[in-house]
């Protein structure tokens, strides 16, 4: 019995299909392949992001320099040390945060951030702000997401896809 209704509804589909006077015209689609979605995607993000950063300086009244890389940054204490050159070893006192406020790592509790410049594990963005710096500067910096822990975030405290808000001070450079 169901086999007489498949074949009754296959008939009625195929005559009001040649019922049809209008063939329908469909303008050829381009295809586009998963890597220019994905540049898409990324190109999205980083708007996004920026936009976001761009809120959050203007609330917080800050004066802060843009870098090619979407790094924003700001001296507010100005030191007379030494300054950071690539291959040198900064070691830093921080506090981070998401842009939400949430608390991240802190050197009082996380011990300082100590890495050679260019050359080690630290996050991209803080070997980028070393090399502005000189010892006893004292910097505010923004890192978008691609400068700081990317799409998988750290595994502990900072989720994929995260905005970190540094405050920094270039305590020695060696």
């Amino acid at each position: 019995m169901k086999v007489n209704y498949v074949v009754l509804l296959f008939a009625i589909v195929l005559l009001s299909c040649n019922g049809c006077k209008e063939k329908r015209q469909y303008a050829p689609v381009e295809p586009v392949s998963i890597e220019d979605q994905l540049i898409e995607a990324n190109r999205n993000r980083l708007q996004e992001e920026q936009e976001e950063i761009l809120a959050y300086i203007s609330e917080k009244g800050w004066n802060m320099q843009q870098t090619s890389t979407g790094l924003h940054y700001e001296i507010y204490e100005e030191g007379t040390g030494k300054f950071c050159e690539h291959g040198r070893v900064a070691v830093m006192d921080y506090t981070s945060t998401l842009l939400d406020g949430t608390p991240c790592y802190s050197s009082e509790k996380d011990g300082q951030k100590i890495f050679r410049v260019g050359l080690s594990d630290a996050e991209s963005g803080l070997h980028e702000l070393a090399e502005s710096l000189r010892s006893g500067d004292k910097a505010r910096v923004i890192l978008p997401s691609h400068r700081a822990y990317g799409f998988t975030g750290d595994g502990v405290r900072i989720p994929p896809n995260s905005i970190l808000v540094y405050d920094v001070q270039l305590v020695d450079v060696r």
